[in-house]
């Protein structure tokens, strides 16, 4: 649907400004008239130009935002970033005392034997929440663990944004004690980054969550 609307939108501003070069060569074309209604070939072709340029800005924006998706969905890149972060209203704990967990291999996911604890425990409790699809394992059954939103296989941008804002919820609510504000949500390839704010660190926190279903 995305190239078909640039399709469209590339023909109608086609056709827009090849009505403003006929109606400036009117008065070549017909000189009687341009005598007549004292009309001038450079004036008239330069007034019907500025006037298309201010009525087609609005689809020149248009034309410039579906190229632009068009690129990233070949390069797989997707992106939620709201003018606003999702914000978390309750009291938080700082994230160095995030309980321990075992370390595992960000790249294969597996298990390693290392205990981390804070920011690294959090990171990899994260990259488990997102990659937990909700309900479909018993041992979190009747809990809030886990999502039903799939970032990872989306190809259109505003279901992209739709779902990575609920799912921004979704994290703002299971880690709540945890992360003060969530920025954006982008897919790259087989990865999704999250930027956030968690209480207790200064910076600006990207935490990139690789796809666990490309590893099983």
């Amino acid at each position: 649907m995305n190239k078909i609307r640039v399709f469209f939108l590339t023909i109608r501003l086609i056709i827009r400004f090849l009505l403003v070069i006929g109606c400036g060569l009117v008065p070549i074309i017909y000189p009687n008239v341009s005598k007549k209604l004292s009309l001038n070939p450079i004036y008239m072709i330069s007034l019907f130009f500025i006037a298309t340029i201010i009525y087609s800005l609005n689809d020149f924006k248009e034309l410039l935002k579906s190229i632009k998706e068009n690129i990233n969905k070949i390069r797989n890149i997707f992106e939620w970033k709201p003018s606003t972060p999702i914000i978390n209203t309750k009291a938080i704990k700082s994230i160095e005392t995030y309980p321990i967990n075992y370390k595992f291999n960000l790249e294969t996911l597996e298990i390693e034997n290392e205990m981390v604890q804070g920011i690294e425990s959090f990171k990899i409790m994260l990259i488990k929440f997102v990659n937990t699809e909700k309900n479909k394992f018993k041992i979190y059954e009747g809990t809030n663990y886990g999502t039903e939103y799939t970032l990872f296989t989306i190809d259109n941008n505003t279901e992209f944004f739709r779902q990575a804002e609920e799912l921004a919820k979704q994290i703002i609510e299971y880690f709540l004690e945890w992360i003060e504000k969530i920025y954006s949500i982008k897919r790259e390839k087989k990865y999704l980054i999250i930027e956030m704010k968690v209480y207790g660190k200064a910076d600006t926190l990207f935490i990139k969550i690789p796809n666990a279903n490309l590893n099983t």
